[in-house]
């Protein structure tokens, strides 16, 4: 059983590690503006048509970018439809992507079991227990949004 717990914990914290500094990176690197939508291309990502934006770049020429990645979790949710306007981050890069915490949020959920699986192992009690409570925490209120946005959309 210790092994196990060692196993998660080495696994669960660098994933969890990667996806937040990713975050982190996407977020300093990039400039996040909003766009208009004017169309979907046929190439999906995580399950949902990648969107094609309006871009006016600094000498006035209007360009149609192709978006590489979608980072929004409302997006996963229930895809937008044409004209509507979404941030982006990093237009002028080679990886356009639909702005949102989708790689923060896998961090911490990742990172959560990891800590945890620590806790177990060197036998800390009440860090266990504020990680358990903090991972439920967390649940409710994700929950509670998807559900918001589910009766919002209906």
């Amino acid at each position: 059983m210790e092994f196990l717990v060692l196993i998660l914990a080495v696994i669960c914290v660098p994933a969890g590690l990667y996806l937040l500094f990713g975050f982190l990176s996407m977020r300093a690197g990039g400039h996040i503006d909003e766009f208009e939508i004017t169309g979907f291309q046929k190439a999906t990502d995580k399950g949902r048509a990648l969107p094609v934006v309006r871009y006016e770049d600094g000498e006035g020429t209007l360009k149609l970018v192709e978006v590489r990645k979608i980072e929004q979790i409302s997006y996963l949710f229930s895809p937008p439809i044409e004209r509507q306007v979404i941030k982006v981050v990093g237009i002028e890069s080679d990886m356009p992507r639909v702005y949102g915490y989708v790689r923060f949020l896998g961090g911490l959920i990742l990172l959560l079991p990891g800590l945890a699986a620590l806790g177990l192992h060197l036998h800390k009690t009440l860090f266990t227990g504020q990680v358990v409570y903090i991972v439920i925490f967390i649940g409710l209120m994700l929950g509670g949004w998807a559900l918001l946005k589910f009766i919002q959309r209906h």
